[in-house]
């Protein structure tokens, strides 16, 4: 079963299957606050996201728990990225023997799981694929964020 993808989304690409969209429900346009329990990082790659997310019509109050869990994602495991580097790739077992670090696996699960998330808010190219934005605007929009995202900075 393929997953649904986003009216939002549908919407940004242009809905080139020409299908009716489906209705959705009204939900509240103010954009959610950022969760205090987020981590230092968490907060800030929610401050990087959330309000082009938001004003490109893709994060909703609805959201706000999926979206806090990517930013919770995005920061363990640049936290993990960061430990892997420091220890290497590999260490030594309780045997003496050199070992894969197992900060790879917790890497790659992590990665894996962050994909996922960000496939939800159209931050991945395989998600954006297609997506032209409504207007100049939100197209231009799209791509920024998506650059800004690859280079790690915060958004505009």
């Amino acid at each position: 079963m393929t997953k649904r993808k986003p009216t939002a989304l549908k919407k940004l690409a242009g809905n080139p299957g020409g299908r009716k969209l489906p209705p959705e429900p009204e939900l509240p346009k103010d954009m959610p606050e950022c969760p205090a329990h987020l981590s230092k990082a968490a907060r800030a790659e929610w401050d990087r996201l959330a309000r082009p997310l938001y004003d490109a019509g893709l994060l909703t109050i609805a959201d706000r728990s999926v979206f806090a869990e990517y930013c919770a994602l995005s920061a363990r495991l640049e936290q993990a990225e960061r430990q892997l580097a420091r220890r290497g790739l590999t260490v030594q077992s309780p045997n003496g023997y050199r070992i894969a670090n197992p900060l790879i696996s917790i890497c790659n699960r992590l990665a894996v799981n962050l994909r996922a998330y960000a496939s939800e808010f159209g931050l991945s190219p395989a998600s954006r694929a297609g997506v032209a934005g409504i207007t100049p605007k939100r197209e231009s929009l799209a791509d920024q964020i998506w650059e800004d995202f690859i280079a790690g900075q915060p958004a505009k």
